[in-house]
């Protein structure tokens, strides 16, 4: 039984276009994978959404209490400041939680598809357009080292299209291959499904 991979996790689109492979040469489509990154703006965002109002809301009560029946900018401005830090400290942990979440794409935007069928490996940016095909010789595996923010160094694969590089790892992090160095550090590190990752594996030069 062929069984799917669904991942739910920028690269621009200047490009030349590449011609598509034809539908019977690739064979049956067995991986449909969307890679997403976080946008730090939707993030923002929505940190400002879930601390603002309560902030508001608070502020004008403390400067109702100490400054009744008048009003008093300078406390409420004051309450708004300390209140709004905490209120953000306390909205920052379950924001960041669901948008670790696996397969979460919330504040996140796509970045590439990964199309994997019988006989061909496609990778496309958001709108569709193809960006490399291994068949057509515009996309190619390598196996690579990755070097994460705690110091491991751990095994994953680079996807090299037509435009900038693609780096992933499995959900299950696997051991630095032997005799590779470590690729340059601060790259966007994808994560997906061990299944998919060990196909793309088989195909890595």
């Amino acid at each position: 039984m062929t069984r799917q991979f669904v991942y739910r996790g920028g690269m621009d689109s200047t490009h030349a276009r590449i011609p598509e492979p034809a539908d019977d040469e690739r064979g049956r489509l067995l991986a449909d994978v969307t890679l997403w990154k976080l946008s730090h703006e939707q993030f923002l965002m929505a940190l400002v959404k879930m601390t603002v109002p309560l902030t508001i809301v608070a502020s004008a009560g403390v400067t109702a209490w100490t400054a009744w029946p008048g009003f008093s900018f300078a406390v409420f401005k004051g309450a708004f400041l300390g209140i709004g830090f905490f209120v953000a400290l306390a909205a920052l942990l379950p924001l960041v939680l669901r948008v670790d979440a696996r397969g979460s794409t919330y504040c996140k935007v796509p970045v590439v598809r990964i199309e994997r069928f019988e006989h061909e490996l496609t990778l496309r940016d958001p709108a569709g357009a193809l960006l490399g095909s291994r068949s057509q010789g515009t996309l190619r595996v390598a196996r690579v080292n990755l070097k994460l923010s705690k110091g491991g160094l751990v095994g994953g694969l680079r996807l090299d299209p037509t435009t900038r590089s693609v780096w992933l790892m499995p959900q299950q992090s696997v051991g630095a291959w032997p005799g590779l160095r470590a690729e340059p550090p601060n790259m966007d590190i994808h994560r997906i499904d061990d299944p998919l990752f060990d196909d793309l594996s088989r195909l890595a030069e």
